[in-house]
């Protein structure tokens, strides 16, 4: 068989799955695994004394990614890396329409044998009784972000750092380490060495949307969750201002979520476009009244 990645959703509740096979995109399937693949994923895990594992997932269909026809991946020369990056690509697609994280299990297969695995530690204690529910449209909107994410994501040089931030947000929630970890990944993306929390701030509140009143209510959230991330980082014990600031950013959880996930997508789209190498002159732009790139070019 085909060396590939197989990537295990196993949090979710069996009966969330759609019917039949999926695919997203023309390297990617989801749905039941071969017995070869389900096998060896057992073998594998049973060896490293991971029995617990392997009933989570032996059970449960899979994506089974075709990574060497797949340049976000193909990129990635060492395979642990892909394996990584894969399960990232897949939880952030989820949770960008999820409310909770969802634990999941990636295993690079090379043809014969699973060599290596990623999964998330601080989900060890999982239990079936705490599956996911997952309605229709959430799936069907995850499948299309992935899709776009494994098409996207290698033209866009600063996304694997972003996913990787942003998915560790996600796996935290609104907790001190979510917060430096959302600050991180939108802050990839900010192109600049000089006001970095006034940049930080206006370019991600220009990125989401034209409306004015919209974008000032971002740059005002994206201030205090700057704020917040420079308090936590720098230790000691935080003045009362400083507290609520971390609190407003904690209350704001969502919405800084769904700022990430739009800042991602438009960086992505735009280096789908055009040179990622004018994305900071792109956002000085915006700054000056440009239009924003949008989701097909003007013919």
């Amino acid at each position: 068989m085909a060396a590939c990645i197989i990537v295990s959703p196993f949090g979710i509740q069996t009966e969330s799955f759609p019917a039949g096979t999926h695919f997203a995109g023309s390297h990617l399937r989801f749905g039941t695994l071969a017995d070869q693949h389900k096998a060896r994923i057992v073998d594998y895990l049973d060896l490293r004394g991971e029995e617990r594992l392997s009933r989570l997932v032996r059970q449960k269909p899979a994506f089974v990614i075709s990574h060497n026809d797949i340049a976000a991946l193909r990129a990635l020369t060492d395979t642990v890396a892909k394996t990584d990056y894969a399960l990232q690509l897949h939880e952030y697609a989820l949770g960008a329409f999820q409310s909770a994280s969802v634990p999941m299990a990636s295993f690079h297969f090379d043809g014969e044998d699973v060599t290596h695995h990623a999964f998330d530690a601080r989900n060890a204690g999982f239990r079936p009784e705490q599956e996911h529910t997952l309605g229709a449209e959430v799936w069907d909107r995850q499948l299309a972000y992935l899709e776009f994410l494994y098409t996207k994501s290698h033209q866009g040089p600063l996304a694997k750092l972003a996913v990787n931030r942003l998915c560790r947000a996600l796996r935290s929630g609104a907790t001190d380490d979510g917060l430096i970890d959302l600050a991180i990944g939108l802050e990839a993306l900010v192109i600049t060495k000089v006001e970095i929390k006034f940049q930080f701030a206006l370019n991600h509140s220009l990125i989401g949307s034209d409306d004015a009143a919209d974008r000032a209510v971002t740059f005002a959230l994206l201030k205090g969750l700057y704020d917040a991330r420079s308090t936590i980082v720098h230790g000691g014990a935080p003045a009362p201002a400083d507290v609520r600031k971390i609190d407003a950013a904690k209350a704001s959880w969502s919405q800084l979520q769904s700022i990430a996930q739009r800042s991602l997508t438009y960086y992505l789209l735009y280096c789908s476009q055009h040179e990622s190498k004018g994305w900071a002159d792109h956002m000085v732009q915006l700054a000056l009244g440009g239009a924003r790139v949008q989701l097909e070019e003007p013919q």
